[in-house]
Parts: structure tokens; C-alpha cells; sequence
């Protein structure tokens, strides 16, 4: 039959130019994509690059065949890989944008930031066939960052730092915690060197991140020293006193600072990368250096140079504050220790005089007249002992070792007891006292002897700038509930306006026309005031001005309780003390004889010694019922002759020295004496100690 046949005719000009329009599009995409001076990439769905234009190949100095693929990798800085491996795994499982700040090493070595992005490409049905990638140098971006954070972090810790320097005066500590505040929000290390008394350089702060760095750095520093010689780093900070700023550390900078190729290898090996030396400075002297060290490639800036010479001034400054106040301390326990040597020097040679004299005014044998000049000596070598308590008084309130021996007591009786002493102690004609003690509470919680203390020296100063003629009162009253106040006014010489800011100052002496208008120290009312103030009280110093007399108020908390039974100041001595075998230990000749005379005419037996090795052999070969030791002897302390004494033979004992402070004191008592008397002691004195201290007791088991 006849063949026929079914055509189509499909006009497939659209399609062809479709595909063309598509060739010319894809050619002028690549074109723009090597044309353009930014970074791109593209990858399959996978995240397998598999094209990289011009400029990702010109900055890695590498073929593009080198970094498709995953051979990209090679490239981002080691310390950021696993963040952008993971960025990157997450926007492949999800389809989401991929963003990742990253740094990417150059042809030249160095890394710089970069800001890396991707977007997915998807078809028709929403798969995702292509990714087009970018990556974005934003190092000049994360740099101002960086610094920002930076000044925030200096600024922060300069304070902070302030406030640990001035925290403690232990400097070797604080620089330590100030070394690790810096580290790591500054620098990977810090290091703070100090230079010794005799020119040695010692690293009294080493700080890093990691604690085996650390010990290297002392290894390093053991094995190479700095040397004077040296003509970089930290030897020449100290001989000029000039910063020194290395922005960067390579290894022609590491050679020029190393003695061996072996030093040099051990400092490549630290990853130094920049530095900081600046000197630490108090005033025109340098002290010492800091040191800081970055591994990381963000070099150092004269702003991070401003930051560590602010920081090593301020902490030059605390190291010799700190050395200052270890030399004060130094200085006051010297001046201490010189006080009580030169009280018990003074101390010792007045002992038998006041011993002998007080024994001998007693003694009604001896003609009245020759009693009252004896009665002058005595008076005179008291007042010198007060003077040397004065002394004492004076270094025990300034350090805050004067202490109280508090108890309830009536103020009107250690008042009248001390108007009393003072009406009598002196021959010369003086201003009449008068005393106006109204208060209906009197008691108060205090130290009789602090407190009688307080009252005579207001009571001497106020005789001793007012004529006979004038006239010194005491009033007391209660101008307030839970309140005492006692007032001392005198019709004296009074005080001009502008002394009374001064008048309870220590050594201050009141001057007329350039020339001292009266004697002593000006030891008494600053030691009154203190006192007044351990008591939680007050003394005040009023005048109406030149001859028109003074007004000295002290005021006092009254005690909480009245004590009926508060002990009598003027109470009498013991009832006679029995007779007793005295073991004396007293390497003073003039003392020790006066003692034994005085003790013997009183019925004691007594035996004399002057030496501990003497004292515990008499001990061993006699019975004795006390000792009375001074504290310092030739062969040892008094101190430890009365604990062997106490645990051998069970002895008590009286201590007998010219050291009288507290610290004294307490040592005595540790060792077993039941008193401790300060030299220079009369006779009655000594006899009242003998009748309050019971007889020795014979040793248990």
C-alpha cells in the first residue's frame, strides 16, 4: 500500500537560544568572578569545593587545584579550624547560610581575619545543587575590635590592679596577683624582676597561662642570667630607665638577645611574637622592670606601652611603700628595744637609792630634819622614774601595746588620793587644791593606776603654770545620764588660742618670745589623752587666753553597776609579813647589798646570789620560801631561772627589772613570777608584794 508517515516540526529556536543565553550568563558569571577583587568560591551540595576564583589562589600563593576540595583547610589558622569545620557541617545538614569569622594564613606566613560566607543555591524542588561562597578580609575591622576590648580590659584592670596594690603591704604576694590579672586579657606572660640590695636581679613574678611555661622561664632565667653587659631588653631598661617596645619578635631579634644557638632554640620554642620592657620606677630610681609578652600575632601598641608603664609605676610605688613601712617597722622595734635597754639602765642604779631612802624615812630613829631631806631624794628619784615611764608610756601608746587592767572603781577617791599626793609631795610653796566632787555616779569601769594617772598629771600641770597666789579646783558632776565629767580649772597662765590645737601633742614645749616658758617634755597630756581615750572618753583643754587660766574636762563613760566594794586606793599596806628565806638573784652590787640589809633587818633570812647557775645550786642546797630574780642576768634570763626554779623546787617568785613593758610583764607571769616589779622599787613597795604573794609549796609527787 501506500507508505505515509507522522512528523512533528518542534521549533526549538527558545530552547536553543535558552541554552546559549545560559552559556553567555555562566561565562560572564566566571568572568566577574575572576574579575572581582574579593574572594570567592563555589561547592558542590556536598560542601566539596570544586571552584576558587583568581584572588583565593593569588593570597594562598597555591594552585586552585591545591585548594578545592577540602584541601581549603590547609590554610585556616590551626586554632580555628574546629569552629569552622562545625560551622560549616551544620549549614550542609540544614541548608542554612554559612557564616564563620576565621583567619586564613597568606602566601607571606601572615594570618589575617576574614569573615567567611556561603549561600545555598536550590533548583526548581527546592534542592540544593551549588553553593556561592566569599570569604572578607576584615582584619583592619577586628583590629579596632580587638583594641577596644583592649583599652576596656586596661582601663578595668588599672583599677582593679589599684586596688590590689594598695590591699597589702606583703609586695612579693601582690605582685604575683597583679602579674595574673594581666595574664591572659593583655598578655600570654608577665613578668616583674626587682633588683636586690647588691645589684641583683631577681624575677619576683612570673605569670602565664600554662604552669610548665612558667617553670621554663625559671629554668631559662637559672641557666642565663641577665648580665650587665647585656646592650638590649631588660638590662638596658634598668641602666636607662627608657621603655623598650618590640611590635615584632623574629628570630634576627631572638639571636641578638641569645648567648648560645641552644638559648636561641629555647626561646624560639616560648612562641615569642611581641614585647613590652618598661622600668619600674619610684621617683628618679629604678627599682626594677615589667615585662609583658604576647604569642599571639596581635602586636603590642604604644597604647599597651602607655598601659604597662602606668601599671609598673604603680606598682614601683607599692614596693616601696611596702619596703618603707618593713624599714619603719624595722626602725620602731629598734627604737622600742633602745627605750627599754635605756629604761633598764636607768632603771638599775636608782634601785638602791630609792630602796635605801625609803627605809630610812620610815625609820623614826633618824632626826625629822634629815627624814625630810630624805623625803626630797625620794621625791626627786620618783620623778625620774616617772620620766622614764613617760618615755615608755609614750612608745606603748604609739605602737597600740598600752593596755588596761580594767575594773570598777570610785573616780572620787583616785581623784582625792591623787590631790592628796600632790598636796604633799613638794616643799615649795604651791596653789592651794580644791576639790568639788558632787557627782552622784562616780564609778566607772577602768585601770585605777591609768585613771589615777590622768588625775595627777592634770593636777601637776595645773600647779605648775598657777601662782601660789591662784587656785586649783576639781569639780565632778553628771551633765548627762551614763555620764562623769571631772574638771581640773586653774587661775594660772592659761593657754593662748592658737596652742590648743598643739597643747596635747608630744614634746611640744610652750615658747615666749622664742624662749621655753616652762620645762619638761610635753609628755604628760598626750599620754592623759590617750589614756582618756583607751577609757572611752575624752579630754579637752579650754582658755580664755593669756592669764586668764585654764580648764582641763575629762569625761567618762560611768559603769553600768555601781561597785560597793570597789578596792580603796588609799587603802593600808598588808598586816606584817611573816618572816621568810629569801632567795635573792640581783648581779647590781649596790642592789643586791641594799636588798639583803633591808630584807634582814625586817626578819627575813636572806641569801644572795648573782648568777642563774649560782641560783639553782643555792636552790638545790637551801629551802626557800620566794625568790626575788631580776630579769636580766650575766649567764641568762631571769625568765627561764624561775620556770626551773618553779618546776624543780616549786618556787614562786617576785621579778624585779628595769624593763617594765607589757610584753614584760606577760613573760614574768608566763614563767611562774606572781609580780613583776619595775626597778627602781622602794622598800615599801616591795614588802607590800612579799605579804600579797602566798609561801612556797613543796613540789607534788
Amino acid at each position: 500500500g501506500e507508505s505515509a508517515f507522522t512528523g512533528f516540526v518542534r521549533d526549538l529556536t527558545e530552547r536553543k537560544a535558552a541554552e546559549a543565553a545560559l552559556r553567555v550568563s555562566q561565562e560572564e558569571q566566571q568572568l566577574l568572578a575572576e574579575a572581582i577583587p574579593q574572594q570567592l568560591w563555589t561547592a558542590r551540595p556536598d560542601g566539596e569545593l570544586d571552584y576558587v576564583n583568581a584572588r583565593v589562589a593569588e593570597y594562598f600563593g597555591r594552585s586552585r587545584e591545591t585548594l578545592i576540595g577540602a584541601g581549603w583547610l590547609d590554610v585556616v589558622h590551626p586554632d580555628d579550624r574546629a569552629t569552622t569545620v562545625e560551622r560549616w557541617q551544620r549549614a550542609l545538614a540544614e541548608g542554612t547560610p554559612y557564616e564563620v569569622e576565621f583567619r586564613l594564613r597568606r602566601f607571606d606566613g601572615t594570618d589575617r581575619w576574614h569573615l567567611g560566607r556561603a549561600l545555598p543555591v536550590r533548583d526548581s524542588s527546592g534542592a540544593i545543587v551549588k553553593w556561592f561562597g566569599t570569604n572578607t578580609d576584615i582584619s583592619e575591622r577586628k583590629a579596632v575590635e580587638t583594641e577596644r576590648e583592649l583599652a576596656a580590659h586596661r582601663s578595668a584592670l588599672i583599677a582593679e590592679a589599684s586596688a590590689v596594690l594598695g590591699s597589702s603591704l606583703e609586695y612579693e604576694t601582690t605582685l604575683s596577683n597583679i602579674a595574673r590579672l594581666v595574664v591572659p586579657t593583655i598578655a600570654d606572660w608577665c613578668t616583674m624582676d626587682l633588683v636586690g640590695p647588691n645589684g641583683e636581679i631577681r624575677a619576683a613574678a612570673v605569670a602565664h597561662a600554662d604552669p610548665s611555661k612558667v617553670a621554663l622561664a625559671h629554668e631559662l632565667r637559672r641557666r642565663f642570667p641577665p648580665q650587665p653587659e647585656d646592650r638590649a631588653g631588660l638590662m638596658q631598661v634598668l641602666r636607662t630607665g627608657e621603655p623598650e617596645l618590640y611590635p615584632v619578635i623574629d628570630r634576627e631579634v631572638l639571636r641578638a638577645n641569645a648567648r648560645s644557638e641552644e638559648h636561641c632554640q629555647l626561646l624560639e620554642s616560648l612562641r615569642l611574637r611581641s614585647a613590652i620592657i618598661v622600668p619600674m620606677a619610684s621617683g628618679a630610681k629604678t627599682i626594677g622592670t615589667l615585662t609583658l609578652i604576647r604569642e599571639s600575632e596581635t602586636a603590642f601598641t604604644g597604647d599597651d606601652l602607655a598601659f604597662a608603664q602606668n601599671l609598673a609605676t604603680r606598682a614601683a610605688l607599692a614596693v616601696e611603700n611596702a619596703r618603707l613601712y618593713t624599714s619603719a617597722q624595722k626602725a620602731n622595734a629598734a627604737k622600742d628595744h633602745f627605750f627599754a635597754v635605756l629604761s633598764h639602765e636607768l632603771r638599775t642604779p636608782l634601785n638602791p637609792v630609792l630602796m635605801s631612802v625609803s627605809a630610812m624615812e620610815s625609820d623614826h630613829t633618824i632626826p625629822p630634819a634629815i627624814r625630810d631631806e630624805i623625803a626630797m631624794i625620794r621625791r626627786n628619784v620618783e620623778l625620774e622614774a616617772r620620766l622614764i615611764d613617760d618615755l615608755l608610756d609614750i612608745t606603748r601608746i604609739t605602737n597600740n601595746k598600752l593596755t588596761l587592767d580594767r575594773q570598777v572603781v570610785d573616780a572620787h577617791e583616785l581623784m582625792d588620793y591623787a590631790a592628796h599626793i600632790v598636796r604633799t609631795g613638794s616643799v615649795a610653796a604651791q596653789a592651794p587644791v580644791t576639790l568639788q566632787l558632787k557627782a552622784t555616779r562616780a564609778h566607772v569601769d577602768g585601770d585605777p593606776a591609768r585613771l589615777q594617772q590622768i588625775f595627777w598629771n592634770l593636777l601637776k600641770n595645773a600647779i605648775k603654770f598657777t601662782p601660789a597666789t591662784g587656785s586649783v579646783t576639781v569639780r565632778s558632776s553628771n551633765p548627762v545620764p551614763g555620764q562623769l565629767r571631772i574638771e581640773v580649772i586653774d587661775s594660772g597662765r592659761g593657754i593662748d588660742p592658737h596652742l590648743l590645737s598643739t597643747i596635747f601633742d608630744a614634746f611640744e614645749q610652750e615658747q615666749v618670745d622664742g624662749h621655753l616658758a616652762a620645762g619638761g617634755l610635753g609628755l604628760g597630756l598626750a599620754i592623759s589623752k590617750a589614756l582618756a581615750e583607751l577609757h572611752d572618753g575624752q579630754l579637752v583643754a579650754a582658755s580664755a587666753g593669756r592669764d586668764r587660766g585654764a580648764t582641763f574636762s575629762l569625761t567618762l563613760p560611768v559603769a553600768s553597776v555601781r561597785a560597793a566594794n570597789a578596792p580603796s586606793t588609799r587603802a593600808a599596806l598588808a598586816s606584817a609579813t611573816a618572816k621568810l628565806r629569801i632567795l635573792v638573784v640581783e648581779d647590781h652590787p649596790d642592789t643586791a647589798n641594799m636588798m639583803k640589809h633591808l630584807l634582814r633587818r625586817s626578819g627575813h633570812q636572806v641569801r644572795i646570789v648573782h648568777t642563774v647557775q649560782d641560783a639553782l645550786a643555792a636552790a638545790a642546797e637551801d629551802p626557800f620560801d620566794i625568790v626575788l630574780s631580776d630579769v636580766g642576768l650575766p649567764d641568762g634570763s631571769g625568765v627561764d631561772l624561775m620556770r626551773q626554779l618553779r618546776d624543780r623546787h616549786g618556787l614562786r617568785g617576785i621579778a624585779l627589772s628595769g624593763h617594765g613593758r607589757d610584753f614584760d610583764q606577760q613573760r614574768s607571769a608566763e614563767a611562774g613570777f606572781l609580780a613583776h616589779l619595775t626597778k627602781p622599787i622602794d622598800f615599801t613597795r616591795l614588802m607590800r608584794a612579799l605579804a600579797e604573794i602566798p609561801p612556797a609549796e613543796p613540789p607534788q609527787g
